[in-house]
């Protein structure tokens, strides 16, 4: 062959595989994937986009999931969806109160996060949230009405003898 038709072969070789540059078997990037087949040409560490969000495969915690691309707290709920983002015992806020379900003993009620006694009254509507024997005050004297022989009359709570008259209107004391 003569050395006349080797620039002629070389131009038609580089036409039908691609010179490099600027042909659709070009590699930008240089991960190993053509640009036209690479959803990220110009950054090598991405080349796949599986759910069209925009956040290469490679970066993105949840490949598969459009909504969501982090999860700063690695819980695995996606920070869009997890109501707190940076806690990782915590992700359901139910009731919005701003305390997570797993901290908040009444999850379903926003008036209420707490319960000291443990007797199933919220703290914010126990009049005695450290006595779990106590819940309800009727007449405000400060005496719990399961205690307070006359729950209705604050200036009675006790019955010393039993006779239906409170200690403090007994005979000799009005």
């Amino acid at each position: 062959m003569s050395r006349s038709y080797l620039p002629l072969l070389l131009a038609l070789f580089l036409s039908a595989c691609g010179s490099g540059s600027g042909s659709g078997n070009s590699d930008i990037d240089g991960d190993g994937v053509s640009n036209e087949l690479d959803a990220f040409p110009q950054d090598a560490r991405e080349h796949t986009d599986s759910d069209g969000d925009g956040v290469g495969d490679n970066s993105d915690a949840f490949p598969n999931d459009a909504s969501e691309t982090s999860d700063s707290d690695s819980d695995g709920v996606g920070n869009n969806s997890d109501a707190f983002p940076n806690d990782d015992s915590e992700t359901t806020d139910s009731d919005d109160d701003g305390v997570g379900d797993n901290s908040d003993i009444f999850p379903n009620d926003d008036s209420e996060t707490t319960d000291s006694d443990g007797d199933g009254v919220g703290d914010n509507n126990d009049a005695f949230p450290d006595d779990a024997n106590e819940t309800v005050d009727t007449d405000g004297d400060g005496v719990g009405d399961n205690s307070d022989a006359f729950p209705n009359d604050p200036m009675e709570h006790q019955d010393s003898n039993c006779d239906g008259i409170g200690d403090n209107s007994g005979p000799g004391l009005v």
